[in-house]
């Protein structure tokens, strides 16, 4: 059995490098053609619309994550026609979120100028509103994609719906990369991007009947079920809302005070010192599903055994990669954006220096999210990354320094580096004791 396990793990942690692979084809490849084909004014326009837009991939309210992890640990225990409830109760949700942001955003475009709004600096105010509203509807067809992957973890086939998912993604940096070279118009680019999604989703539907037959039915709503997992549903949306205040919102404030320059810079050493993030991710994404299963089935020993690999494999990782990227960091960075950005050390070291402390805490965080365990954790990073931004946009209006504006984050990571620990011991105490 625990060959099993480690060759369920294995899998997953190659489609999850697939996947970075990717991520570094969008990231390594696209963000230097962007600065070729368009002008810089537009390129920062894109960055702040898709931040915007991806504001609202929080919108299920975590339900898709928290529906995962329970559909697994009510699969593995042969409560069947719970899963089916569990299905259909997420993707009613989506659909009525969908339908409603959609209309809302409908509205507020119509209502005001989002050219103001966002201090956009190349598109028109048409423009802006149609791309917002289309990658709105990307993000909420995503979300209905990815129900299904519930199915996929339970049958420890997570590695499957990353492949899936990430063969989606691949097609849409082609369309952005043929868009850049062949010039196409961005309205059409954003256009085309929602083509993948939508297939993803057709396919998803078809191949998860081989292993769960489920059908959509009215029927199989189930409220009392709905309310046991709207608790740890809503907490786990701290966590996409405190990445976004800190992703997008720092996007946000970066280009509010430094300008669209400035915000390209950031952007592209954010990018850059991230890939440290990334792998850090795969590593904790690989192991996610067996943590589920193993709490399912109360193997104590098995939970500890991963929590111990996965500290150790991912704080040694952290710091090989953050000394290769100070090490090799200029020299990439040159190659990467045909010498049209200059290296900036000090903003690169305060990425690092944030960076290192995140690692401190997200191993035990994935093993709380993965038991649905993860609500006081949630809440502490949500208050503390708006208590960051608050504290960076004063910073940046004060001291007009880059690197400390990043340097705010400190304040999130390393309380969480402690915290997140203590409630992992706690847990494992509680299972130990049933």
């Amino acid at each position: 059995m625990k060959n099993l396990y480690d060759s369920t793990i294995s899998k997953n942690l190659i489609a999850n490098i697939f996947g970075v692979g990717i991520q570094l084809i969008n990231q390594v490849i696209l963000i230097p053609l962007y600065l070729i084909y368009w002008p810089i004014d537009l390129y920062s326009d894109w960055i702040v619309i898709t931040a915007l837009s991806a504001f609202f991939s929080m919108s299920d309210m975590g339900l898709n994550s928290v529906t995962q992890n329970q559909f697994s640990i009510s699969y593995n225990q042969n409560r069947l026609q719970e899963c089916e409830s569990l299905l259909t109760n997420n993707y009613i949700l989506v659909f009525c979120m969908g339908i409603l942001m959609t209309l809302g955003s409908i509205i507020f475009v119509t209502s005001f100028n989002i050219i103001q709004i966002l201090n956009l600096h190349y598109l028109s105010r048409i423009e802006a509103s149609i791309i917002f509203i289309l990658l709105l509807m990307h993000i909420f067809i995503g979300m209905g994609s990815t129900v299904l992957d519930s199915i996929y973890r339970s049958q420890s086939l997570t590695y499957k719906a990353i492949y899936i998912g990430q063969i989606a993604r691949l097609c849409e940096c082609i369309i952005i990369l043929l868009s850049l070279i062949l010039k196409i118009p961005i309205l059409w680019m954003v256009l085309l991007y929602l083509a993948p999604r939508i297939i993803s989703l057709i396919y998803r539907i078809n191949n998860t009947k081989k292993y769960f037959d489920y059908r959509f039915s009215l029927k199989s709503t189930n409220i009392l079920l709905l309310k046991q997992i709207i608790v740890p549903s809503i907490t786990f949306m701290s966590f996409p809302i405190g990445n976004a205040i800190i992703y997008q919102g720092f996007t946000l404030v970066v280009n509010k005070i430094f300008g669209a320059d400035a915000l390209v810079l950031f952007n592209t050493i954010r990018t850059l010192c991230n890939f440290v993030k990334t792998m850090i991710t795969t590593i904790l994404q690989a192991v996610w599903p067996e943590f589920t299963i193993a709490y399912s089935k109360k193997n104590i020993m098995r939970m500890k055994s991963l929590f111990k690999k996965v500290m150790i494999i991912a704080n040694s990782s952290g710091i090989i990669l953050c000394t290769f990227i100070l090490s090799f960091g200029p020299w990439i960075y040159r190659i990467w954006t045909a010498g049209s950005i200059d290296f900036n050390y000090p903003l690169a070291i305060s990425f690092i220096i944030v960076l290192l402390f995140y690692n401190i805490w997200s191993s035990s965080y994935v093993v709380l999210v993965s038991t649905n365990k993860h609500s006081r954790l949630g809440i502490a990073y949500l208050i503390l990354s708006c208590i960051a931004i608050i504290i960076a946009r004063l910073i940046g209006e004060s001291c007009q320094s880059l690197p400390m504006v990043e340097i705010c984050l400190l304040i999130v990571h390393i309380p969480l580096s402690f915290y997140a620990l203590r409630e992992t011991h706690i847990l494992f105490k509680h299972i130990n004791n049933k």
